[in-house]
Parts: C-alpha cells; structure tokens; sequence
C-alpha cells in the first residue's frame, strides 16, 4: 500500500509541474549596474544559461544606463532572446513566477531586491552579505557564476538531472 501511495503523490507533483509550464515561464532579472558589477553579474550567468531561456518570458528591469543596455543588445543578438526591458516605476503592476537578482554589500542602496517579493519563487546571489531566509527564496554566492547559473535552470526546469550550461549555442556570434 506505501509504495502505491508514493506512487500517486509523485504522479501528482509532476502533474502540477506540467499544468504550471502550460503557459511560458516569467522571469524577471535584475541587470541593473553597479560599481560591483552586480548587473553583469547576472548577465553573465544569462549568458551561461541561454539554451535554457526558449521557453521563458525573459524580463530585464535596467535603469536604461548606455552599458546596461549595450551589454543586453550583445547578449539578445548572440543568442537570440528576446526579453522585454523594464524600468522600475514599470515593476508596479506586474507579477512574475521567477525573479533573479545579485544583491550589493549591506547598506548599499541595492542591497535587497524588494520587487523579489512580487514571484512565487527569487534566486537571489548575495555578495558580501548574509541575507535572512525567506519563503520561495533560495540564496547562492553571489561570486559563483557556475552555480547561480545552476541554481536559476534547475528553477526554470525542475525536471532537468544535470543542466548542462557550458557550451555557447550555434547562433553566438562571437
């Protein structure tokens, strides 16, 4: 009856994964820059993991800064993604299934990503800085790109055993 039982429950998680990819995921990501770099940071590891994006509805929340939006132009056309641009003041009305962020020091302006809060789920990389649990949230090295990278796809893709990252895609032009 206990391995039935197991059984079932499992049949009913996946199930509940498959009714949640029913529509593309939401993904909102902090590449907002700073003098640690914390915005390319987080490019870098969109970078790593752009096979990945296919079925994501990627956002960019940026201040609209001349290298922030440089260094997104190079990534969308290296690896055709598409991502909508967001500013601040456009966060107020929108909600989002996953949110990615690499935080500042400690009482830096930036130092905690408040529109975290607006998804089910934030990955959030911590630089110089301890960040207190909180529910949905998990929290990785903030200087380890391999593993916020490995962090953010098995999120977008719980399903995946090993995710594989490490190779550029055939459409990167450089």
């Amino acid at each position: 009856m206990g391995d039935f039982t197991i059984f079932w429950r499992l049949l009913n998680i996946l199930g509940r994964i498959a009714r949640r990819r029913s529509r593309p995921l939401r993904l909102l990501v902090d590449v907002r820059e700073t003098p640690t770099s914390r915005g390319f940071h987080a490019l870098a590891v969109l970078n790593l993991i752009a096979a990945h994006l296919t079925d994501v509805t990627l956002f960019l929340l940026t201040t609209g800064d001349g290298d922030e939006m440089s260094a997104i132009e190079v990534f969308r056309a290296d690896h055709g993604v598409t991502a909508t641009i967001l500013t601040e003041p456009g966060l107020d009305r929108l909600r989002f299934d996953l949110v990615f962020a690499v935080t500042e020091p400690a009482g830096a302006p930036a130092s905690e990503p408040q529109f975290a809060r607006r998804a089910r789920r934030s990955l959030i990389g911590a630089v110089f800085q301890q960040i207190p649990p909180r529910r949905g949230a998990i929290v990785v090295d903030g200087h380890d790109t391999a593993a916020m990278a490995r962090s953010l796809v098995r999120l977008i893709d719980p399903l995946l055993i090993d995710p594989s990252f490490t190779t550029r895609p055939a459409s990167c032009a450089s």
